[in-house]
């Protein structure tokens, strides 16, 4: 259990939860001070913890009221009461119970280390080692893993030593699966096959907003279903192919200086699940996203957001794709950037060849240059593979609403001539610098297309359609080697409209 909290009070939190776990015996009320006060050793050395009466309610259940903790340097925190039912031990070394919650607590405020308070912590239908707080697990131990069904906390406020002001509603979490055993290091050593990976049902963080250093911010909701994290890095492709089904974060804002300076309404993605010939579905999308360039504090960028005439940057984005891993075949389509007012942005692509083992491939190539090894060879020694990444077609386009020609007239400004001029005249000065390729009928589509677009401020358009998928090791060896074959290659279409 974390809690982004100063020391004292967050190994408060977790060593008291622990002493109660850890205490097996019917007899809580006698034995119960003594293995709190161990507890409380082991994390904090010397603190003292209190309470104003112990009870038993049942054979596998107690309740605590008025904890009260103090530190070494003489803080205080309190919990007003704690209620667990049905704890058992089990005879694998490890823990059971039904529920437990923690209600009221609360940190001593003082004016140079701060304070917290939390409404509450519950947890239920939870199963856990008895020695996850201990240090050093042996790779044995690390095998055990966290169960629970769910976790809720509720009101957290605080302020800590530098100043960090920050409230939240409520953080939860439902159905856990949890391993001590994650390896991402780097390579490190052979420890056996990694564990199952982290599962939850869902996790969500609700109502937050904080404040440090004249900088406040504030977040509606971040949720996400299904998640599915890996303990390795080493672990098949397919694996990281389903982290989640769903996320969402909404409303996001950020201010300085009492400026609203960034707000987002939502950014949400998703994941499907393969289809029966293996493709996944991808999505995502952000909508209502605003960048005050007012709010930017340097003298260079006002002067340069002041003569574009924007005070704003609005926007969304959307975009779709899928994935399958048996063919290697990746898309995507409607990916779409609008910037209100300013230009769209959009792109497609498909390639094929991108298989599971090519996949795996990479992502050991990855550890290998990030364990010492020198990158341009291990991606030489790769070369097989990436010859197997095959392009069948892309299209990027931009649709202009008004920035073209307000960085042409800005341009022009700075050059003593107007925006109109220097769109007359950019094809004639591109035609000259491409000239040295030695492709003029590559040259005269691209100078008619750019020219075309300056002037009527429409649509540019770049497409890749291959005849049949073309290696994309081929295009790079050709771009080095003879570029003016790359056109005809790829069979590029550039078009102005």
């Amino acid at each position: 259990m974390y809690l982004p909290l100063s020391c004292p009070n967050r190994l408060f939190i977790t060593s008291l939860t622990a002493a109660l776990l850890c205490s097996a015996s019917s007899a809580y009320a006698l034995e119960g001070k003594a293995l709190l006060d161990k507890m409380m050793k082991t994390h904090m050395g010397k603190a003292d913890i209190t309470w104003k009466s112990i009870s038993e309610d049942s054979a596998d259940s107690f309740t605590i009221q008025g904890a009260l903790i103090k530190s070494p340097e003489g803080k205080t925190s309190s919990i007003e009461f704690i209620v667990v039912r049905g704890l058992k031990e089990n005879d694998d070394s490890t823990i059971s119970f039904d529920a437990i919650t923690m209600n009221n607590l609360r940190g001593e405020k003082t004016d140079d280390n701060g304070n917290f308070a939390l409404k509450s912590i519950s947890m239920s239908g939870a199963s856990l080692p008895t020695f996850i707080f201990q240090g050093d697990l042996t790779d044995e131990q690390k095998k055990a893993r966290v169960k629970f069904d769910g976790f809720v906390m509720n009101g957290l406020a605080l302020k800590d030593e530098d100043k960090l002001s920050m409230t939240m509603d409520t953080f939860s979490m439902g159905f856990a699966d949890i391993p001590l055993d994650f390896r991402y290091e780097k390579l490190g050593k052979d420890q056996g096959p990694a564990a199952p990976a982290l599962t939850m049902k869902s996790f969500g963080v609700y109502n937050v907003k904080g404040s440090q250093g004249g900088i406040s911010w504030g977040m509606g909701s971040f949720t996400v279903a299904d998640i599915n994290v890996p303990t390795a890095l080493t672990v098949p492709m397919t694996d990281w192919m389903k982290l989640y089904s769903a996320m969402t974060i909404t409303k996001i804002t950020t201010s300085m200086a009492d400026k609203e300076v960034f707000a987002m309404e939502s950014l949400s993605g998703s994941i499907g699940k393969a289809d029966a010939d293996g493709t996944q579905t991808y999505a995502s999308s952000m909508e209502g996203m605003m960048v005050n360039l007012e709010a930017i504090p340097d003298e260079d960028t006002q002067k340069f957001v002041t003569e574009l005439g924007y005070k704003t940057i609005e926007g969304s984005m959307t975009g779709t794709g899928t994935y399958n891993l048996k063919l290697g075949r990746i898309t995507v389509s409607d990916m779409v950037l609008k910037l209100k007012d300013m230009l769209d942005i959009s792109m497609a692509y498909a390639i094929t060849g991108y298989t599971a083992d090519v996949a795996q491939k990479f992502n050991e190539a990855q550890l290998e240059i990030a364990g010492g090894k020198e990158p341009m060879g291990v991606y030489m020694s790769m070369l097989p593979e990436l010859s197997k990444i095959k392009l069948e077609g892309l299209k990027l386009a931009i649709t202009d609403h008004s920035l073209t020609g307000k960085i042409l007239d800005y341009q022009g400004s700075q050059m003593g001539t107007t925006g109109d001029q220097l769109a007359q005249g950019a094809p004639m000065m591109l035609g000259m610098g491409m000239a040295g390729l030695n492709m003029p009928a590559f040259t005269e589509m691209v100078t008619k297309a750019i020219g075309t677009f300056l002037k009527e401020k429409g649509t540019l358009s770049i497409e890749a359609k291959p005849s049949e998928p073309v290696s994309i090791m081929e295009v790079v060896i050709s771009g080095q080697t003879d570029p003016t074959k790359v056109p005809e290659l790829l069979n590029l279409q550039v078009v102005g409209k």
